[in-house]
């Protein structure tokens, strides 16, 4: 399943782990781990009340702990679960770690989106075969679709 999309190393991130607990799944994973880089890119931890510190805790636990980020998941574990303050600033530059290299590792990543204007299907099918395992395709018959 999806074992011609080829995923980055990552320092510290186990994609092994991760992709055992999506089955195999390397598209969604991928999915996953650029949906976290988009929601936490901006977060300012010490700008969180009380509840959502807890929240935003919480929430990185389970997903950090199903991407594989071994170190992040067991920073965020402890405070969820003794509301250890002090781990914060550890915590902190753990998820900056992870991000910034989110951020290097999957901006060569991103799919770009092709649109085919062709009314000849060979045309079509052989651009589709050539362009579709590194892009998203878009079909249409004519400049009206």
């Amino acid at each position: 399943m999806n074992n011609n999309i080829n995923l980055p190393y990552f320092q510290h991130i186990d994609t092994t782990l991760g992709l055992k607990y999506l089955n195999g799944n390397k598209k969604l994973y991928l999915k996953i781990l650029n949906n976290f880089l988009d929601r936490y890119k901006n977060l300012r931890i010490e700008e969180l009340n009380s509840e959502e510190l807890k929240d935003t805790i919480h929430t990185i636990k389970g997903l950090s702990s199903t991407l594989g980020m071994v170190s992040l998941s067991s920073l965020a574990k402890i405070i969820h679960n003794t509301y250890n303050r002090e781990k914060l600033f550890e915590f902190s530059k753990s998820l900056a770690l992870v991000i910034d290299e989110l951020q290097t590792e999957l901006k060569d990543n991103k799919r770009e989106t092709i649109l085919i204007i062709d009314d000849i299907s060979d045309d079509i099918d052989i651009l589709i075969n050539f362009l579709g395992d590194k892009h998203d395709i878009i079909v249409a018959l004519d400049e009206i679709d």
